[in-house]
């Protein structure tokens, strides 16, 4: 980063080498588009009014001209400011999200670089951060709950856990903690997933949390089970966000003990493994592919409110499948 400021600072090159013309890094530093929308920071304490350049903050510190720009994403905050003619560059980079510090250390390294009279930047952003944060707080006092009281969940905690994947965004993991469950988005951290009503949780609202505010809604399939879990990431979409739970592991050796024939009426059902891939196949009709969903029970796949479930006798050897659709559901014994 300390290159990549030096090269900003330069004349458009970096050891002898020319990477762009001395105008066209001039131009990227020069406003284009005036920014007429300006937190009180900016319009006080010698700082100048601000125009958004190509990729790049114009604005003015003291009266020396400041070319900066942000940026955050998941629990991460930095800063690049400088001062083209003075040839004075700060970066700053930290690990806490939304990281109100960075400014007030910026301008307190230019007071000091260029020999002015210290400002108490960090008194003045804290005092506004204090300022923000008592509004926050008096208005989440007047705020009114939308939660529909004395709703219960569709299903026990146990079975809203598990992991549910999109192919955009990836995989979330739902785990029950106590009388609550927790929501970990990829790679990320667990956060508290709190019910608000019915089947719909929130990540509770606290400030240091990237999460919070989140909501999510669980939804059902025909046989009853979970299976999607909605989530509003992207407010400026007509839909939410949808995530389809992914099927449980099961060995081999277990799918092994369920391949066989089973009497099903007059028919006889048969179920073969191709890989490590069960399949159903009955008389007069296509072969599905098994679809997991939780334990021994699989869903057909392509068909909407299908499902086979296979069940054990006392000695714990499968014996029987129960064969579910729209319109009821059949036991079809194994044969030996």
């Amino acid at each position: 980063m300390s290159r990549y400021v030096i090269f900003q600072l330069g004349d458009g090159t970096y050891n002898g080498t020319r990477i762009v013309s001395q105008n066209n890094l001039k131009l990227v530093h020069t406003g284009q588009t005036a920014i007429t929308s300006l937190p009180e920071s900016f319009t006080q304490n010698g700082l100048g009014p601000m125009t958004y350049a190509m990729g790049w903050v114009d604005a003015t510190f003291r009266g020396h001209h400041m070319v900066w720009h942000n940026g955050g994403i998941d629990g991460f905050h930095s800063l690049l400011a400088m001062l083209p003619e003075d040839k004075i560059g700060v970066v700053i980079l930290s690990n806490l999200g939304n990281n109100g510090a960075l400014e007030p250390i910026a301008y307190s390294a230019f007071d000091r670089l260029l020999g002015l009279s210290p400002d108490p930047w960090l008194d003045r952003y804290k005092a506004q951060d204090d300022k923000a944060k008592k509004a926050e707080d008096e208005a989440k006092k007047h705020k009114v709950s939308t939660a529909k009281t004395g709703t219960q969940p569709s299903h026990s905690l146990a079975e809203f856990a598990g992991e549910y994947a999109n192919p955009g965004y990836g995989t979330v993991k739902i785990a029950q903690n106590g009388q609550d469950l927790t929501i970990a988005f990829n790679q990320l951290e667990a956060y508290p997933f709190v019910r608000v009503h019915y089947d719909i949780f929130a990540v509770p609202e606290e400030p240091d949390s990237m999460a919070a505010g989140t909501k999510g809604q669980f939804y059902t399939n025909w046989n009853g089970d979970i299976d999607r879990l909605s989530i509003p990431l992207e407010p400026t979409l007509p839909e939410d966000i949808v995530f389809t739970r992914v099927p449980e592991k099961i060995s081999k050796d277990t799918l092994l003990t369920l391949v066989g024939d089973y009497s099903l009426g007059d028919a006889t059902a048969h179920i073969g493994l191709a890989g490590d891939a069960l399949q159903l196949t009955i008389p007069g009709q296509p072969t599905y592919d098994l679809v997991l969903t939780r334990g021994l029970v699989f869903n057909l796949r392509g068909l909407n409110g299908f499902s086979v479930e296979f069940r054990k006798d006392a000695a714990g050897k499968i014996n029987e499948m129960l064969v579910v659709q729209p319109g009821g559901a059949s036991v079809a014994k194994k044969k030996s």
